[in-house]
């Protein structure tokens, strides 16, 4: 019988304890947004619809702020109390404008982004950066945090530290500078061509799995970096390389070459491998 009562008592603090609110604002299909959550997750998948649609799952002590109008828009993640110290978290699930300008601000969130097609810029600090199928100019900086980019056709920047970089599905410039993480290149599923670009690292390892289009360029610079090239027997790319000793497997000479992949390291080791393993 004490059991009821004594629901009934802490109900107050259950539901204090965990609240979802729901946001949302007309907007031009070119709204400028901008999004910050310290902690958490957030969510954000372009639609259709000139409107912008938050949904934010807060813990006790942390609200929802902002609002917008039709050129521009701002919601964050903060503390009611502002005197608190550390980083206010929540979960946010967020649909906009699939021609909106997006730029999102975390500390130790996971962010998601689909179907973009337009800016999107992305920092985080130690959260997860997970983006998928975007077209238009896409930025990324991670200090540490971990980047996954799959199905993207514009321009991709990604600057980072420690955290490992995946790519996929790249069609169109890539510009890589990291420190010390990993940074993996798969090709487009249809073609099996690597974008043309720019990957650089000081002691992350790179590695590149197929070929590049006719004409197409990929500049890998290394300082210690290991640096692994899987290609394809019918049409690799055209290596060259500056600073390390370059051999070929005999399955990949004297072939016709697709596209060219330039090498320089200091002291970096260089693998070429042939994908069907021979």
């Amino acid at each position: 019988m004490r059991r009821p009562l004594l629901l009934l008592l802490l109900l107050p603090q259950l539901l204090g304890a965990q609240a979802t609110v729901r946001r949302g604002v007309a907007v031009g299909p070119e709204v400028a947004l901008r999004l910050w959550i310290p902690a958490g997750e957030v969510q954000v998948t372009a639609w259709d619809r000139d409107s912008v649609a938050v949904e934010a799952t807060t813990s006790e002590g942390v609200q929802l702020v902002g609002g917008g109008s039709r050129d521009a828009a701002k919601y964050a993640v903060e503390f009611i109390d502002r005197s608190r110290t550390g980083l206010p978290g929540a979960k946010l699930v967020v649909r906009i404008p699939r021609r909106a300008r997006v730029w999102i601000k975390s500390t130790t969130a996971a962010v998601v982004v689909r179907g973009t097609a337009a800016e999107l810029d992305v920092l985080s600090v130690t959260g997860r950066v997970v983006v998928r199928d975007v077209t238009g100019s896409t930025t990324v900086e991670a200090i540490n945090a971990a980047v996954d980019i799959g199905g993207a056709a514009g321009a991709v920047r990604v600057r980072g530290g420690s955290g490992p970089v995946v790519l996929a599905a790249i069609s169109g410039a890539l510009d890589v500078t990291m420190v010390s993480g990993s940074v993996t290149v798969a090709p487009q599923a249809t073609s099996g061509h690597l974008p043309g670009g720019r990957v650089e690292t000081v002691g992350g390892m790179v590695t590149l799995s197929g070929t590049l289009a006719p004409g197409s360029t990929l500049q890998v610079d290394t300082h210690d970096g290991a640096i692994l090239l899987q290609v394809p027997p019918g049409a690799p790319p055209l290596v060259r390389a500056s600073g390390v000793e370059l051999s070929l497997p005999a399955a990949l000479r004297g072939r016709t070459t697709s596209g060219t992949v330039e090498v320089r390291t200091f002291s970096g080791e260089l693998n070429v491998r042939v994908l069907d393993g021979t």
